[in-house]
């Protein structure tokens, strides 16, 4: 089934919208959902296209999880004030710097909830992964769909096909990137135990050990492999670099010999 620009296809009342196995549909226009009709997708086979998909709740009710429209983005929230509306979109994000989203964005639009958090679960399928990694993905939030976009502290279950975060009020819009891309983002890279910024960088680099950890080691390494740039250190929990020496491109930064993190030197 294909949806044309311009073309919207409204469920008028509780009916689903049930995608079999092997069933092909490009939404290049708007599938409106309203407030009770959902779409199931087979595995494999999600909605793709230039268009949307749009649910709406206009209830004042806390949000206790579920997936409005079953549009595949969870959401828990106490305070809520409707209407809400929740768009999904098809066409990948991108970063300033370039690298790109997976093939699936939220716009989470709720004009009169001005205050609260909202807990998110991004649920994909792998045919949606884009190139990226499941493991390494992680939530970002932008104002605008072409952003620019910043981290949210997220948690990661590849096996499920999902990444969570928090988001504060005002909401926005959301979508999933490789956690460890370079962006101008000042604390882009962040686990339990390592903080590494910026990792689009003119020259300095600040590398933060949390939790006890101890920083002994630090490498960076060309697209060769080759190692370039490997300071001497005494161990600590802070440690400083300057790239400027090196030339403009992309680069790692291994850190104790274990965490690869992804930079690009301006």
């Amino acid at each position: 089934m294909h949806i044309a620009p311009g073309t919207t296809l409204r469920l008028n009342g509780p009916l689903t919208l049930s995608l079999q196995t092997g069933t092909t549909v490009i939404n290049d226009g708007l599938i409106d959902l309203g407030e009770s009709g959902a779409v199931v997708e087979a595995d494999g086979a999600p909605i793709r296209g230039s268009g949307t998909e749009v649910t709406r709740i206009l209830t004042d009710d806390p949000l206790n999880g579920a997936e409005p429209g079953g549009l595949g983005l969870g959401i828990t929230a106490t305070s809520v004030t409707g209407p809400i509306t929740i768009t999904r979109g098809h066409i990948p994000r991108s970063f300033l710097e370039g690298d790109p989203s997976i093939a699936r964005w939220f716009l989470v639009d709720a004009p009169n909830t001005v205050a609260g958090t909202a807990d998110l679960v991004l649920r994909y399928d792998p045919v949606e992964l884009n190139g990226l990694t499941a493991e390494n993905l992680g939530l970002f939030r932008a104002s605008d769909e072409a952003g620019p976009w910043s981290a949210l502290i997220s948690s990661n279950t590849a096996s499920e096909n999902t990444v969570s975060a928090s988001m504060t009020a005002p909401w926005s819009y959301v979508t999933a990137f490789d956690a460890n891309a370079p962006t101008a983002s000042p604390t882009l890279f962040a686990t339990a135990d390592l903080h590494v910024w910026p990792t689009l960088t003119a020259g300095p680099l600040v590398v933060h050990a949390l939790n006890g950890r101890t920083i002994r080691t630090l490498e960076v390494i060309d697209g060769t492999g080759r190692i370039v740039l490997q300071p001497g250190l005494e161990p600590s929990s802070l440690a400083t670099m300057d790239l400027s020496s090196l030339a403009s491109g992309a680069y790692f930064l291994r850190v104790d010999g274990q965490t690869t993190i992804k930079l690009r030197k301006e």
